[in-house]
């Protein structure tokens, strides 16, 4: 496989990865706020939807501590049962997108329901650029393909979402002809209706969709409410 530079690349276009340790198949980084993960760069037709390509969360992010780290560093505290694989997959890439810092330290193991188990974790360097990262939108759920930022205007980057959403958050090109109204209030119908895809990089909300789902449980069993 010829080596690829990741700093050559297009810029404004999404960066994707392939590893021996995932049969070579296309992957992305995406992050939101100090939360990184691994996603699949495409659907390869074997998953529901769009929505549903988060392969896994690589740290967990919950100490005070991180808020004076780097940016683009993580500790390495997947919640993945394939923790070796994604371990793996972002270090032994084609191109290079991580490296090792040389720094541990000791974390809860993420993925653990009750927190007891404490694990070595490795402070993980992210080499891609941000511009590169796969973006969610924030609305709908849906995630940027490895095509995304090519001439066809259909592929279009996801844009930063306006006003109280600008940290992080995107919106797709339908959401916003839409407007943030109308996606919200679609957003908010998902969630009454049950039809919410859980696993998304948006994780930080499932205390909120999970209220919410409740409620929408509570107006149907009542008949106040209908999918």
């Amino acid at each position: 496989m010829i080596h690829q530079d990741i700093h050559l690349m297009e810029e404004h276009r999404t960066i994707c990865f392939v590893s021996p340790h995932n049969a070579y198949l296309s992957m992305g980084l995406s992050r939101h706020g100090r939360a990184w993960f691994i996603t699949w760069a495409r659907a390869y037709g074997m998953l529901d939807n769009n929505k549903a390509r988060v392969f896994c969360r690589l740290n967990n992010p919950s100490s005070p501590r991180d808020r004076q780290q780097k940016p683009n560093c993580f500790w390495f505290n997947t919640d993945s049962m394939l923790f070796t694989n994604a371990y793996k997959m972002i270090l032994e890439s084609e191109p290079t997108i991580a490296r090792k810092t040389g720094r541990k330290r000791m974390e809860r193991m993420n993925g653990d329901p009750w927190y007891a188990q404490e694990i070595e974790c490795e402070e993980i360097e992210v080499l891609m650029p941000e511009w590169g990262l796969l973006r969610q939108c924030f609305y709908c759920f849906d995630l940027e393909t490895e095509d995304q930022g090519t001439p066809d205007p259909g592929l279009r980057r996801f844009q930063k979402c306006e006003g109280w959403l600008d940290r992080d958050c995107y919106w797709c090109q339908i959401c916003q002809e839409k407007g943030w109204f109308s996606s919200y209030t679609m957003k908010l119908q998902q969630i009454l209706s049950g039809e919410v895809i859980w696993w998304n990089i948006y994780s930080e909300n499932v205390l909120v969709f999970r209220a919410m789902r409740r409620f929408g449980f509570l107006l149907r069993k009542f008949g106040l409410f209908s999918t």
